[in-house]
């Protein structure tokens, strides 16, 4: 019986594992761009780029960094229930976003596109939701998304058109703006309570979610064909991601229930235990190696989908290597210690 038990829990960490490596592409294929050397960004971007970008952000923009901040939500719900299970307090949790703000200040210095500073603070403010009923949860979750996702395409349409925006209705936006990140996390924890990753009775209803969210997603990508104005355009690719990410997410969780699927998936499990590696990687990979080395070259937006495949599998393949010897990546072992203020364990026991 034992058994069984923690052959179903290590199916469902796997699965969670296996996005949140999905998602950790789909960030890198954002943030490749952010890395071209400052001449490319200056040259012409011609017809063929132009498409190109326009198509990586109707499917990738902000769905993945909503996947990832969706799975924090989940990962902090775990991390607080083995808390409780041991007997500790909130504190080690709250530790552990001092030291992820910490990191992400870091990765500041590098780069300003860093999110780990936010999600530390989103983090702590989960706190407050800790014994709110799940129902609240997710209400709470889906309004920050309506406000922080939806209220700024509205308000761009409106400046497009020449209307003025009042400075207090400008500040207000923002604000709401970095709180659907606790949104997006509010989602992961109310979802993740519903048990979507481990009651497969659900599975029925979630097929039906699923049809739903595919509905929008494609009615998302039409009309995206249809708008005309860059800055729009780029509003409402970037604020549909809640939308579409859920829509990925479920496809994922769906696809997952197909065994061989789920065996060519398994590949991603070790790249997804290493996300935080993985994330901050890929800032010193584009950031210290990338720029540098080409900045005496002109590189086209294919040249960077080059890069950027070359990265993944690079990560993807480091990944499955280090796992194979150690139970954490670098920086979750060394996150571990200091959440916990104790040496963990590392590698794995051959005996």
């Amino acid at each position: 019986m034992s058994v069984q038990k923690g052959t179903a829990s290590l199916t469902r960490i796997n699965l969670i594992d296996v996005i949140r490596g999905i998602a950790i592409i789909g960030i890198l294929l954002i943030n490749i761009h952010f890395f071209e050397p400052s001449n490319t960004k200056s040259i012409e971007i011609n017809i063929f780029d132009s498409k190109v970008i326009n198509y990586i952000e109707m499917f990738s923009l902000n769905k993945f960094h909503f996947i990832f901040a969706f799975l924090f939500g989940v990962s902090t719900s775990i991390f607080i229930n083995n808390l409780q299970t041991k007997g500790l307090t909130l504190w080690v949790h709250i530790r552990r976003m001092v030291l992820l703000f910490i990191v992400g200040a870091l990765s500041s210095l590098l780069w300003d596109g860093d999110i780990l500073k936010l999600y530390a603070v989103m983090g702590v403010l989960l706190l407050l939701f800790q014994n709110v009923p799940n129902k609240i949860k997710l209400s709470c979750g889906v309004l920050l998304v309506t406000f922080g996702n939806f209220l700024p395409i509205l308000i761009k349409f409106i400046e497009i058109k020449g209307i003025h925006i009042p400075n207090l209705l400008n500040s207000f936006v923002l604000l709401m703006v970095m709180l659907s990140t606790l949104g997006h996390m509010l989602l992961g924890q109310a979802l993740y309570y519903i048990g979507i990753f481990t009651n497969k009775s659900l599975l029925p209803k979630l097929k039906k979610y699923w049809l739903l969210f595919l509905t929008l997603t494609l009615l998302i990508w039409a009309l995206a064909l249809f708008i005309q104005n860059n800055e729009l355009l780029h509003s409402f690719n970037q604020n549909s991601g809640p939308i579409i990410g859920l829509f990925y997410i479920f496809s994922i969780l769906l696809l997952y229930q197909i065994k061989p699927v789920q065996k060519c998936l398994s590949i991603l499990i070790p790249y997804g235990k290493m996300a935080f590696t993985n994330y901050l990687g890929q800032t010193i990979i584009g950031v210290v190696i990338l720029t540098p080395i080409l900045s005496n070259y002109t590189v086209h937006t294919y040249g960077m989908l080059l890069l950027y495949v070359a990265v993944t599998l690079f990560q993807i393949t480091f990944s499955l290597i280090w796992m194979h010897y150690f139970l954490f990546g670098p920086l979750e072992w060394l996150w571990r210690c200091g959440t916990y203020l104790k040496i963990q364990p590392i590698k794995i026991s051959k005996t």
